[in-house]
């Protein structure tokens, strides 16, 4: 592909929340997604899982650092894979994929992955857990954000059995904003993120 004009926002990573389109509230926040995104560790041939990708952020700025690898952006609402197309054409992330489906299903045709990324809303299911770490390559990661802890105890019985070394971080962040003159933070949610590896 030859790029004929420059993006309309260029393409970074911890790129401000107010760069994508998405539903209020429903976007992995830019102090979280670097967080996540440094866990994954990712490397520039990889092939990545965004699973519940939402908006696409995270998917769109793993495009910026897998730039030789293969971006999968996986979403089963319409309106935000509409959000997420919007997305890759105003940063021109246009290494990701969009897939549109119920998973896992709509994972069977996708290549084996080197990183997956959940987001909260997959942390639910057992059996969807099950299946993606079964696909994960042998020394990939999976990075799982969720603000549950109903959610963390999930994956963490399921990593437990797998017998795979994982890490447990909790993230809180504040942000400044002005009040009568002056400067207060107000704190975001906190969200656990949990990494592991495959060993076995």
């Amino acid at each position: 592909l030859k790029r004929v004009k420059s993006p309309e926002i260029p393409l970074s990573i911890g790129m401000d929340d107010e760069s994508y389109v998405h539903e209020r509230g429903m976007i992995t926040k830019k102090e979280i997604r670097a967080v996540g995104l440094a866990e994954l560790r990712i490397r520039p041939s990889d092939t990545v899982w965004d699973l519940g990708a939402g908006c696409g952020s995270v998917a769109i700025e793993t495009s910026y650092l897998a730039r030789n690898g293969k971006v999968f952006a996986v979403e089963k609402n319409r309106m935000r894979v509409e959000y997420i197309k919007e997305n890759i054409r105003r940063t021109g992330a246009y290494l990701v994929e969009v897939v549109e489906g119920k998973m896992p299903h709509c994972l069977e045709s996708l290549p084996d992955p080197d990183r997956i990324f959940l987001g909260g809303g997959m942390l639910g299911g057992a059996e969807l857990i099950r299946i993606v770490c079964d696909r994960l390559k042998k020394g990939g990661r999976i990075v799982a954000h969720t603000v549950l802890l109903e959610s963390l105890w999930s994956i963490k019985k399921h990593l437990e059995q797998l017998g795979w070394p994982f890490k447990i971080i909790e993230v809180n962040v504040a942000r400044s904003s002005e009040i009568s003159g002056n400067i207060r933070l107000e704190a975001l949610n906190p969200v656990f993120i949990i990494r592991a590896e495959k060993t076995n």
